[in-house]
């Protein structure tokens, strides 16, 4: 490890809380790579993993990589030798892996495809074990006609077919798929295009692939699926039950696939709005409870496959789907501000444990503590960007009224998303991490608190008086610190 390194597993570290949770590759020859490492981790692994080590030195280094799916996906990790243990993975975010799915030639190739890359090594080794045994005939060598290898491995390009999204979407449509709040933000954008004399429904429909496929073969037929596919769509359309609410709502509405009613609430709320909060929680309370009121506010703003892996069977064995909500909003609001108040990934996978415990019901075996705090890791890199996304909406609802009112929108509004994100409290802290380039979200706000004796900016002061004050700050410091050396000299 350089000197960078070092500061970089100081600050994994220090945000992990525990080197037994923490994915560290000091000391070790083998690491892993995977989903569920925290952003400072996977730079900590990356980057030794591509130094290296010196090979005329008997010193530990970190040689292998253990690595999920993650590597195919075009990670600039390039080694020696690739091994791909198995040509599956799991198909949904499920922790146990299942159920598990083929992975796709280009997925293939690209993982292979890590192995002698250009300006590290003119040749690579790649070894692939199938998921399913592939038997031969040793006399003969001759595989079977069903073998995947000439599909992987053919001579001509790797291919996947090409797949049509407003296709997929259309026929999604069709299909009456509307309780998924996802699905209903996705007819409500179609209608309003429909609605647009100028483009209109059938402008997009008809540029996409699926129907130009469609018409090479059969003009006829390719237009009667268009005009089933208009028809789905109104249909779709008539049976949400939208209340009714202002133009400009319905267009933000439509414009960020959320229900109108959002958009309303936080029009209806701003009047009240908490202008002279000063720290990303407080921000995040008021729109947790003003955005998430039933479980399709939920699942819209937040996954359904993330709320399982983190909040376990308390999410998923609470028939009383209003109590639930009502449990995760209180939970989230919590681990929003743990996380923002420089808590460790331990300290916040203790709260998740213990609220998994206190409303899971009655089950044979309870919630088990992970050693890796892998339910806290989850909620830090799924659950904080999808509900950083309600500040998204804030920001333009608080443009329209600015503009409208001729007044001015709180200087925090446009920070928010990346704040809770990187786990800023405040603004100060949001630049002073900036400023001095500090990877760690708890290690920065300790330095943050240490200044926080020469901040004056106020919460409606602008960014740039925010960064005077961490600019003075930072240079106190420096003389308060040079001269503490001094008096050490005498």
């Amino acid at each position: 490890m350089n000197e960078a390194h070092e500061a970089l597993r100081a600050a994994a570290l220090a945000d992990v809380g525990s080197a037994k949770a923490a994915f560290d590759p000091f000391g070790v020859q083998a690491a892993v790579h995977h989903g569920d490492l925290l952003p400072i981790e996977r730079r900590l692994t990356e980057g030794v993993f591509k130094s290296g080590r010196p090979a005329d030195q008997a010193v530990l280094g970190l040689d292998v990589v253990a690595a999920t799916s993650t590597i195919a996906q075009g990670l600039n990790l390039p080694c020696d030798v690739v091994i791909l243990a198995g040509t599956d993975r799991s198909a949904k975010d499920d922790p146990n892996g299942n159920p598990r799915k083929d992975l796709k030639p280009h997925e293939v190739l690209n993982a292979l495809g890590r192995a002698g890359r250009a300006a590290y090594a003119a040749t690579g080794v790649a070894i692939v074990i199938p998921a399913d045994p592939i038997f031969i005939d040793p006399s003969e060598l001759n595989f079977p006609p069903i073998s995947p290898l000439p599909i992987v491995f053919s001579e001509k390009d790797a291919c996947s077919p090409v797949i049509d999204p407003i296709e997929q979407l259309l026929d999604h449509v069709e299909g009456s798929a509307i309780s998924d709040p996802r699905m209903q933000g996705m007819i409500r954008r179609l209608s309003a295009v429909a609605q647009d004399g100028t483009i209109g429904f059938d402008g997009i429909a008809r540029r996409s692939f699926g129907y130009h496929r469609r018409r090479a073969l059969n003009e006829d037929a390719a237009n009667g699926w268009l005009r089933a596919r208009r028809e789905a769509l109104k249909a779709a359309a008539a049976a949400l039950t939208d209340l009714p609410v202002l133009n400009w709502q319905q267009e933000l509405a439509v414009r960020n696939g959320v229900p109108p009613e959002i958009i309303a609430r936080l029009d209806a709320a701003y009047d009240i709005v908490p202008g002279q909060a000063v720290t990303t929680a407080e921000w995040f309370d008021w729109l947790l409870d003003k955005c998430i009121r039933s479980a399709s506010d939920l699942m819209l703003i937040v996954r359904s496959g993330s709320l399982e892996t983190v909040f376990g069977r308390a999410w998923t064995n609470t028939p009383d789907r209003t109590n639930a909500v009502a449990q995760i909003r209180s939970a989230l609001k919590v681990m929003t501000r743990m996380w923002c108040e420089g808590k460790t990934l331990v300290e916040i996978e203790a709260y998740l444990l213990a609220f998994i415990h206190a409303h899971e019901g009655e089950v044979t075996n309870r919630a088990s503590q992970s050693a890796t705090a892998h339910r806290a890791r989850r909620f830090a890199i799924r659950i904080l960007p999808d509900i950083g996304f309600l500040s998204g909406l804030l920001a333009q609802v608080s443009s329209h009224r600015a503009a409208k009112e001729g007044t001015e929108v709180a200087p925090i509004v446009s920070m928010l998303q990346r704040m809770v994100k990187a786990g800023d409290h405040d603004r100060h802290h949001a630049v002073l991490r900036t400023t001095t380039q500090n990877a760690s979200r708890v290690l920065s706000l300790q330095t943050c608190n240490e200044l926080r004796h020469h901040f004056t900016a106020g919460s409606w002061d602008p960014i740039e008086a925010v960064q005077g004050d961490i600019r003075r700050a930072l240079i106190l410091q420096g003389f308060e610190e040079f001269g503490d050396d001094l008096e050490d000299l005498s």
